[in-house]
């Protein structure tokens, strides 16, 4: 059979052994990496909405000190879900004496809708298709989603 002389080879197998070993010492005794430290470039994009939260000193913890100052700490992302909300399109009219004694009514122009008298503003109908064609979510899932944001 081919493999037969496989089967005597345990000189070699024990070469093989001590050189398995002898790596994994090796790989053990390398030092770990230190930890690298985030930058000022490895923030967060400086477009994004920021919001302050000033954390301060109450008034026994300020008692003698010469000065007070802020320093920047910590840096957190933000999610805010899906926010709700009503548009109101006040539409300016204006009335006009004709010469004939009538009176004529201006108005200025409404932005024009893609499906006309639709309750759903234009960013709303961009987010159901997104949900339902990009991320796959089935319309009775997103009317869950809205019912629990009210």
């Amino acid at each position: 059979m081919p493999f037969q002389d496989e089967l005597f080879d345990e000189a070699e197998l024990e070469v093989s052994l001590e050189d398995v070993e002898q790596a994994l010492a090796e790989a053990e005794a390398e030092p770990k990496k230190p930890r690298k430290r985030r930058t000022k470039a490895d923030g967060f994009d400086e477009n994004l909405p920021r919001i302050q939260v000033r954390l301060t000193l109450d008034e026994a913890e300020k008692a003698g000190a010469n000065k007070t100052f802020f320093s920047k700490v910590k840096e957190e992302l933000d999610i805010v879900p899906a926010q709700a909300r009503v548009i109101e399109y006040w539409q300016e009219k204006a009335v006009f004496e004709q010469e004939d004694g009538t009176q004529q009514v201006a108005c200025a122009a409404r932005p024009v809708h893609p499906l006309g008298k639709c309750l759903a503003s234009v960013q709303l109908l961009a987010w159901i298709l997104v949900a339902k064609y990009a991320d796959a979510l089935p319309l009775y899932r997103l009317e869950g989603i809205l019912k629990r944001h009210g």
